[in-house]
C-alpha cells in the first residue's frame, strides 16, 4: 500500500512537472515555429502578393513588358513554395507547430500545387481579373490564417507578440489587395462601380487595421510604426487613396497615375513589412528570457519535487517499518498470551494459588494512534480472558468448599452414628440383633468412606482419622449365631 502511494505521488509529480516544462518548451519553440513556418510563409505571401498585383497588371493591359514583370514574379514564387515545403515538412518543426499550423500548411501546400491550373488561366485570358484576384487572394488568406495559428501560445505575453504580427500581416494584406485592385484597373484605364466599391471597402479596412493594431503594439514597436507613418510615403498613400476614392475615373489617366500609384505603394508596403519582421524578432527576443525564467522554475520545481518523493519515499518506509515492528510486538503478546501467560494463570489457579489479574496483564502502548487503538482492544480481551479464568477457578473453589462442607457435615454425623452403633453393639447380646448391628455398621463404614472418597475428589484432605479403635482389636468377639455368620462383620473401619 505504501509502495502504491509513493508510486502515485511519483507520477503525479511527473505529470506536473512535465505539464510545467511544456510551457516552457512550447516558448522554446517559438523560434524554430518561426522559421519554419512564420517567416517561409510570409516570404511567399509577399511573393504571392507581388504575382497578383502583376497578374492584375497583366490582365489589366496585356502588354509583352507586363506579361514579362509576371513571369518573373511567377520565379520568385516558386522559389519560395519551394523553400516553404521543404521547411513545413521537417518533422521537428512540424512537432514543435500546433496542430491547427501543420493542417494549415498541408492546405497551403494543395494550394500551391493547383496554382499552375490558374497560371494557365490567366495566360490563356480564360481567367478575368475578378477571379483571380479572388483565387490568389483565397491562397493568401490561408497563409495569413497560418501566421495567426502560430500564436496559439500559453504565454499571454509571447501570444499577444504574435496577435500583433498576424494583425500586420491582416492589415498589409488588405493594402496589398487595394495596391492589386488599383493596378489592374489602371493598366485597363477603367474600374467597375463593383471594384471601385471593394476598393473603397479595402481603403476603409485598412487604415481601421492599422490604426487599432499600432494602438495593441508595444512601446518599441510602436514607434517603429509612427516613424513609418510619417514618412512622406505614407501620406502620399493616403492622399492617392483619397483622391481615387473620390472618383473612379482618375484610372483613365493611364501613365503618371500608375507610376505614382505603383512608387508609393510599393515603398508602403515594403516598409510595412519591415514592420512585421521587426515586430517578430522583439517577439522572439521577449520569448527567450521568459522560457528561460520559466524553464528554470521547471527545474527547481521539479528538483523540489523530486525531493518530496524522496523524503516521503523515506517517511513512508520509516512508518511502515514502525508499524510493521508494532504489529509484531502485538502478534508477539497475543501468542504469549494464549501459549504461556493464560495456561500459566490457569495451573496456578488449579494449584489454589492467588492470581493478580493487573500484575498478570499489564497494559500495552504503542506509537501508532490506530494500532494503540488495537492494543487497548488486545488489552481489554486479555484482561476479560485473564479474570475469566480466575472467576471460573473461584467459582470451582466455592463448588468444591460446598462439597467438602456437606461431606464432612456427612462425616460427623457418620462418626456420630458409628460412635452411637459401638455402644449399642455393647449392649446388645443377642446374636440377630447383634448381627443386624454389624450390618448397618457395615453400611454406614461405606457412607463415611464414600464421604472421604468426595472431599479428596473435592482436593482437600480426607480429615482427621478416627480415634476410636476398631471392635476386633479392644473388644471380645460376639457370641456367634449359629444359624448364619457374616464373614468379615466384626470389621467397620
Amino acid at each position: 500500500m505504501v509502495t502504491v502511494s509513493v508510486v502515485a505521488l511519483g507520477v503525479l509529480w511527473a505529470f506536473a512537472a512535465s505539464i510545467a516544462l511544456g510551457e516552457g518548451l512550447n516558448l522554446r519553440h517559438v523560434k524554430t515555429v518561426q522559421e519554419h513556418f512564420g517567416y517561409p510563409s510570409g516570404a511567399l505571401g509577399s511573393a504571392l502578393q507581388a504575382e497578383r498585383r502583376q497578374s492584375m497588371v497583366y490582365l489589366g493591359g496585356r502588354t509583352d513588358g507586363d506579361r514579362a514583370s509576371m513571369e518573373s514574379a511567377r520565379l520568385v514564387t516558386d522559389r519560395q513554395a519551394d523553400l516553404f515545403r521543404g521547411l513545413v515538412r521537417d518533422q521537428g518543426a512540424r512537432d514543435a507547430a500546433p496542430a491547427q499550423a501543420r493542417r494549415l500548411a498541408d492546405k497551403i501546400g494543395a494550394g500551391l500545387d493547383a496554382l499552375a491550373a490558374g497560371r494557365r488561366g490567366i495566360d490563356s485570358g480564360a481567367t478575368g481579373r475578378a477571379r483571380s484576384f479572388a483565387d490568389y487572394s483565397a491562397l493568401i488568406s490561408d497563409i495569413g490564417t497560418l501566421q495567426s495559428s502560430l500564436s496559439t501560445l500559453d504565454n499571454s505575453e509571447v501570444a499577444k507578440d504574435a496577435r500583433n504580427q498576424a494583425a500586420l500581416g491582416r492589415a498589409r494584406e488588405t493594402l496589398a489587395q487595394e495596391d492589386a485592385l488599383l493596378a489592374g484597373a489602371l493598366a485597363a484605364g477603367r474600374m467597375t462601380a463593383a471594384e471601385h466599391a471593394d476598393f473603397v471597402k479595402l481603403v476603409g479596412t485598412q487604415r481601421s487595421l492599422y490604426t487599432f493594431t499600432a494602438g495593441e503594439l508595444r512601446a518599441e514597436d510602436q514607434s517603429y510604426y509612427q516613424r513609418v507613418a510619417a514618412m512622406p510615403e505614407s501620406g502620399r498613400l493616403r492622399a492617392l487613396e483619397d483622391r481615387f476614392v473620390a472618383s473612379a475615373r482618375l484610372v483613365r489617366s493611364k501613365g503618371a497615375a500608375s507610376v505614382l500609384w505603383k512608387t508609393t505603394a510599393d515603398s508602403n508596403l515594403t516598409r510595412l513589412r519591415g514592420l512585421e519582421l521587426s515586430v517578430a524578432a522583439s517577439a522572439e527576443r521577449r520569448a527567450k528570457p521568459i522560457s528561460d525564467a520559466i524553464i528554470q522554475r521547471v527545474v527547481l520545481a521539479g528538483a523540489l519535487g523530486l525531493v518530496a518523493v524522496v523524503a516521503s519515499l523515506v517517511l513512508a518506509v520509516w512508518v511502515a517499518r514502525s508499524v510493521i515492528r508494532e504489529l509484531a510486538r502485538l502478534r508477539r503478546e497475543a501468542l504469549d498470551l494464549a501459549d504461556v501467560r493464560l495456561p500459566g494463570v490457569i495451573q496456578r489457579l488449579r494449584r489454589g494459588e492467588e492470581v493478580d489479574v493487573a500484575a498478570e496483564a499489564p497494559p500495552l502502548a504503542f506509537g501508532t494512534r490506530e494500532i494503540d487503538q488495537v492494543g487497548d482492544a488486545f488489552n481489554a480481551a486479555r484482561r476479560t480472558a485473564i479474570q475469566g479464568a480466575v472467576e471460573e477457578a473461584a467459582l470451582r473453589r466455592s463448588v468444591s468448599d460446598v462439597f467438602v462442607n456437606l461431606a464432612r457435615r456427612s462425616q460427623t454425623l457418620l462418626h456420630r452414628q458409628l460412635n452411637l452403633l459401638d455402644a449399642m453393639e455393647r449392649r446388645i447380646e443377642a446374636p440377630d440383633d447383634l448381627e443386624d448391628l454389624f450390618r448397618v455398621d457395615h453400611l454406614a463404614t461405606r457412607m463415611r468412606r464414600h464421604a472421604e472418597g468426595l472431599i479428596i475428589l473435592s482436593g482437600q484432605a480426607p480429615g482427621r482419622g478416627w480415634r476410636s479403635p476398631s471392635r476386633s482389636s479392644t473388644w471380645p468377639a460376639p457370641p456367634r449365631p449359629r444359624s448364619r455368620t457374616t464373614p468379615g462383620s466384626t470389621s467397620r473401619r
